[in-house]
C-alpha cells in the first residue's frame, strides 16, 4: 500500500479515482446543497492540514535515520584515529631499545624514564580506551592523565601525541552523545509504515474533497442557470 501511494502515478490515479467516485456519489446521487457543500472547506483543510504534519514527521525520521548513519560513520572514523594514536604510543615508548654509551646525552637516564613512562601510561590504559570504544561510551580523556616527563624532548613529544588524542577523543565523545539523541529520537516514532500510508492518503482525500466541491458548486450554478430559464 505505502508503494502505491508514494509513487507519484498512483498517487494521482487514486486521486483520479477518488473524484469519480466521490462525483458520481454526492454530485449525482445525494447532491449535496450550497450550505453542505461550504461546510466541505472544513473537510478538506483538516484532512489536508492532517497529512502534511504526517508528511513532515515522516521526512523527521528520515532526516534522523541518515544523520545517525552518517554519525556512525564519524564514530568509527574517530575510533580508528585513537587506536591509531595510541598504537604510536605502543611502537614508539615500548619498542624503542635503549644502549647507553658513551656518546650518550648527559640526561640520558631521565629520557629512558620518560620512555618508561610513556610505555607504562600506554599498555595500562590502551586496553581500557579500546574497550570504551568496543562499548561505544564516552571518553573521558582527562582521566587518563600524562605521566611527569623529566626532559623537555620527550614531555613536547608526548604532548603532540596527547593533543592528537584529546582532539579525536573529543570528536568521538560529541558524535557519541549525537547518536544518543538520534537514536533516541528516531525511537519515538515507532509506526514509520503508518506514517508513510497516511500522509498521502490523507493528501489525497483532502485533495478529492477540494475537487468535488469545486465541481459540486459549478453544478449547483448550471442547475440555478437552467432553474432561471
Amino acid at each position: 500500500m505505502k508503494e502505491i501511494l508514494s509513487n507519484p502515478i498512483y498517487a494521482f490515479g487514486c486521486l483520479a479515482l477518488c473524484v469519480l467516485v466521490g462525483w458520481f456519489i454526492f454530485v449525482k446521487l445525494y447532491q449535496c446543497n450550497e450550505l453542505q457543500w461550504k461546510r466541505a472547506d472544513y473537510l478538506w483543510l483538516s484532512l489536508s492540514t492532517l497529512g502534511l504534519f504526517a508528511l513532515l514527521a515522516d521526512n523527521r525520521i528520515i532526516f534522523s535515520k541518515n544523520e545517525l548513519e552518517i554519525c556512525k560513520i564519524r564514530i568509527k572514523v574517530n575510533s580508528r584515529e585513537i587506536r591509531d594514536q595510541l598504537n604510536v604510543f605502543d611502537q614508539y615508548y615500548c619498542n624503542t631499545k635503549f644502549n647507553k654509551t658513551e656518546d650518550s646525552p648527559a640526561n640520558y637516564d631521565d629520557i629512558k624514564k620518560d620512555f618508561d613512562s610513556m610505555c607504562n601510561w600506554t599498555e595500562i590504559n590502551y586496553s581500557k580506551i579500546d574497550s570504551m570504544l568496543n562499548a561505544q561510551q564516552i571518553i573521558d580523556i582527562e582521566n587518563f592523565q600524562k605521566p611527569l616527563m623529566f626532559t623537555d624532548v620527550v614531555n613536547n613529544m608526548a604532548n603532540r601525541g596527547f593533543n592528537i588524542l584529546m582532539h579525536f577523543s573529543n570528536e568521538y565523545n560529541n558524535y557519541i552523545t549525537e547518536k544518543q539523541l538520534l537514536a533516541t529520537d528516531t525511537k519515538h516514532y515507532e509506526h514509520e509504515d503508518i506514517l508513510k500510508i497516511l500522509s498521502p492518503l490523507l493528501l489525497i482525500l483532502g485533495l478529492s474533497v477540494r475537487f468535488l466541491k469545486a465541481l459540486g458548486e459549478v453544478n449547483l450554478i448550471k442547475q440555478k442557470r437552467a432553474t432561471k430559464n
